[in-house]
């Protein structure tokens, strides 16, 4: 209740901090971040996510941002239980799906980015960065041979970040981004393991990502 409380405020204040009205007067006042990339993580599969950022210049080199980077990942375990050849060039194979795990990983987070200067060479800006926030994972597993195997697990917990990266102007409007960034995060949940102290349930979601990505003025 006491973690539920602190989320709402931090993010009643850091909505109210990039959608306030800005006193620099510049095109790129406000700005929505689409930026796919690759992640990886200690504790699960590495997969593609999905960054989306609404941002707020607060004069021309330190940007604020609100942020998620979701992650969806689906692994099935299959195996060819047989195959035909109807000739012409067709073949079809028989899939047997064995086992189903699916997992979503959701942070929401605060972020400042500040501008170090032009790259004269490449005609591009590069900055750093870093943010905090919170981050939920749901997990589900579905097992068609056993189906008492199948499981739903819900984790959270904090996660901070630094990142650095270029930015290169296109437009009056519209800018390219490519960025590195490591994240620190793992998640928990209260766990059935029997003992007489407190115990958890943990997922070190902790790893590196790189992402490429567009920003549009607002």
């Amino acid at each position: 209740m006491k973690k539920s409380f602190f989320l709402v405020i931090f993010i009643f204040m850091i909505t109210n901090t990039v959608w306030a009205r800005p006193h620099y007067n510049s095109s790129n006042q406000r700005q929505i971040i689409f930026k796919p990339g690759y992640s990886g993580f200690r504790d699960i599969n590495s997969g593609w996510t999905w960054n989306l950022s609404l941002a707020r210049w607060l004069d021309n080199r330190v940007c604020t941002k609100l942020e998620t980077d979701i992650l969806i990942k689906n692994i099935r375990n299959q195996s060819v239980v047989a195959d035909s050849n109807y000739g012409g060039g067709l073949y079809e194979n028989t899939i047997e799906l064995n086992r189903q795990s699916y997992y979503v990983a959701i942070p929401l987070c605060a972020a400042m980015d500040i501008d170090l200067g032009r790259w004269q060479r490449l005609s591009a800006n590069y900055f750093v960065g870093m943010g905090g926030g919170y981050q939920l994972l749901f997990y589900s597993l579905k097992d068609y041979h056993d189906e008492s195997v199948s499981t739903r697990r819900n984790y959270g917990g904090w996660i901070w970040f630094f990142r650095g990266g270029v930015r290169y102007q296109v437009s009056r409007s519209t800018s390219f981004v490519t960025e590195v960034s490591y994240r620190h995060s793992v998640v928990s949940k209260s766990s059935e393991f029997q003992s007489t102290l407190p115990v958890s349930d943990n997922v070190n979601l902790s790893g590196l990502g790189i992402r490429f990505g567009i920003a549009v003025a607002i």
